[in-house]
């Protein structure tokens, strides 16, 4: 596709960059090293100065986990390691007595490389600790090539004389192929490891399966992992790594059927309805799933308002004005009216008005706590004089009357004030205000901090509703699991809790459009952990009873690196069938930790970082 001259020598080595493809490093005779970016192949650059170490370069390597790590190797026996990203050289391992052919880094260990040289030596080094090698192998002849297989990191292929296997982490030969002839290079296939290809002196590139290979074991993608054998009674024996399973297969309809309940209802929002009515009518947790059917309708803080005991309806039939006419018939207006003869203050005030004075008059009326007169006269002026004046009023006699302490905080957007000193037994009333008045950014967090008066309070059923109001997915459910956990766990009653909790926990990351988010503490846990306890004890639940494809589903909402969805998930394989998932694990009882972090707004977009998010209809 291109030419180039930038090699002023031969060109011995060339490799791609397995994490950028577009990568393409060269290398050559007086210590030449270019990379090359495909996308821009007119251009090319150096990885460093050049290494007064390299001489003839005869071999070249990506790392293959850090993707701006390279290695060369000079025909004087030195190999060195360069940090592309800094463009400089790194590491120089000891110099090797012979030509060193071939490098190659180990696939799964970042910082180990093995050497081949012309004197038939290979070496094992590893970077932390590289003044000698880990393991040394020698072999009869030159060594031409080498190639680490990328699925089993025991087989290290070495091309010379004949085409030998080793394992490089015992120092050990394993086997060679059969009928193999004089070879300068050899490969692992990189999609399918069992096959291999070597190029020979004759001008050709042979293939081999890996069957000519005479190895000790077989590789580690044709072992067996997992066994199993079912017996009498149920009964099933699983034949794991280090560890034999015997447990009961029991089938339980009622969770089958509710499971697919839960799958079929999470498809659409009609599904969701007909769902949550089932369970509020059928459920002794009505309440739980009341909450959840608000969370999903349009105007979910009306319903809530309402569901709190809150009608507005009814409190403005309660409470009629009188009719203005009433007011008005009685007014009774003297004339000749005269402005200057009244009081001294009334004079004033007259005075100011008249003459356009808007402000002194209200300073006279404030002086004289004469409010009403204040706010009309304010009122004229600007929505500035008459905000004044109202907040001064409010200040005068919020202590006499609640409802002008509640005004000020609605009319100062200070909600967090009504949430921190508001009693405790007026819950539902202070909720309700939120739900009328709390900006769209502000409704989750002072929910939130409701709920965590009220727990501390150990009104735990209370907490709960403003936790879901919240949209607070660790809170809500640290209150789930501890219910469950209170109750005695006997088998079939836990897998039914089980079933109903996971059902809850689903409907609900639907309402609020949770997204996954994993964190871990500066002690290493997991901040989610008793959640994705669950998750796996669920996933094993449903493998147990042959629903391998939920199972599967659950334990992907655990993160990757947790212990016991590392444990399961070969377990759970659909080429294994539905015997390998076996018994519940229902030993874990801790509560799940609560972030102490601030979260961002539930109203606001859900974000992949967030730990709780509300239902779109709250976003208003």
């Amino acid at each position: 596709m291109r030419d180039t001259t930038t090699h002023t020598t031969a060109v011995n080595a060339l490799d791609f960059n397995p994490s950028q493809p577009n990568l393409l490093a060269s290398a050559g005779n007086q210590s030449e090293v270019y990379i090359w970016d495909l996308y821009h192949p007119h251009s090319s650059y150096k990885p460093g100065p050049r290494s007064s170490k390299m001489d003839h370069i005869r071999a070249i390597a990506w790392n293959g986990q850090v993707q701006h790590i390279l290695s060369t190797a000079s025909t004087n026996g030195y190999t060195v390691v360069w940090d592309i990203r800094n463009k400089k050289e790194i590491m120089i391992l000891p110099q090797h007595p012979a030509v060193i052919s071939s490098i190659a880094w180990h696939p799964d260990i970042a910082t180990q490389i093995v050497t081949a040289a012309h004197d038939g030596t290979i070496s094992l080094w590893d970077l932390r600790h590289a003044h000698t090698p880990e393991k040394v192998m020698k072999s009869q002849d030159s060594v031409c090539g080498l190639s680490w297989c990328k699925q089993d990191s025991n087989l290290l292929l070495s091309g010379g004389k004949e085409i030998l296997c080793w394992n490089p982490n015992l120092g050990e030969l394993y086997g060679k192929l059969v009928e193999s002839k004089d070879s300068l290079q050899v490969a692992w296939c990189p999609y399918h490891p069992s096959i291999i290809a070597s190029s020979s002196l004759a001008e050709s590139v042979d293939i081999h399966p890996i069957q000519s290979l005479r190895i000790r074991s077989p590789p580690r993608w044709l072992r067996r992992t997992t066994t199993a054998s079912f017996g009498h009674n149920g009964k099933i024996a699983v034949v794991l790594k280090h560890r034999v399973l015997l447990t009961t297969v029991k089938i339980d309809p009622d969770i089958i059927k509710r499971s697919e309940q839960l799958e079929s209802a999470t498809s659409d929002l009609g599904s969701v309805d007909t769902f949550i009515k089932d369970r509020i009518r059928e459920s002794c947790e009505k309440e739980d799933w009341t909450i959840l059917k608000i969370l999903f309708a349009d105007d979910a803080r009306e319903q809530l308002i309402r569901h709190l005991g809150f009608n507005r309806n009814q409190v403005t039939m309660s409470h009629q004005a009188p009719s203005p006419h009433s007011f008005f018939g009685k007014m009774v207006n003297p004339l000749p009216i005269r402005f200057l003869s009244s009081p001294l203050t009334d004079r004033s005030i007259a005075e100011y008005v008249g003459l356009g004075d808007f402000e002194s008059a209200v300073d006279v009326c404030l002086a004289s706590e004469r409010f009403s007169d204040a706010l009309a006269i304010a009122a004229c002026h600007s929505p500035e004089l008459f905000s004044r004046v109202h907040k001064t009023f409010i200040e005068r006699y919020a202590h006499e009357h609640t409802y002008l302490h509640l005004l000020g905080n609605i009319v100062n957007r200070d909600l967090d004030s009504v949430v921190t000193t508001a009693a405790l037994d007026e819950w539902k009333f202070i909720l309700a205000t939120l739900c009328t008045f709390a900006q769209p950014g502000d409704l989750a967090r002072l929910c939130e901090l409701l709920g965590d008066r009220l727990m501390k309070a150990q009104k735990e059923k209370q907490a709960l509703i403003c936790y879901m109001a919240a949209g607070h997915l660790a809170k809500t459910f640290s209150i789930w699991i501890a219910r469950l956990e209170e109750k005695e766990k006997c088998q079939e009653e836990y897998t039914i809790r089980l079933q109903e909790l996971v059902e809850k926990l689903t409907i609900f990351r639907k309402a609020i459009h949770y997204q996954e988010s994993t964190v871990i503490t500066s002690q290493g846990t997991y901040e989610l952990a008793r959640l994705y306890d669950t998750y796996c004890d669920y996933a094993q639940l449903m493998a147990a009873q042959g629903k391998l494809d939920i199972a599967l589903k659950y334990i992907s909402l655990v993160p990757e690196g947790y212990s016991k969805r590392a444990s399961l998930v070969p377990n759970l394989q659909p080429e294994h069938g539905d015997v390998t998932s076996t018994e519940v694990d229902h030993s874990a009882a801790s509560t799940a930790v609560v972030p102490d972090t601030v979260h961002p707004s539930p109203l606001a977009p859900p974000t992949s970082a967030s730990y709780h998010t509300a239902p779109r209809q709250w976003r208003s």
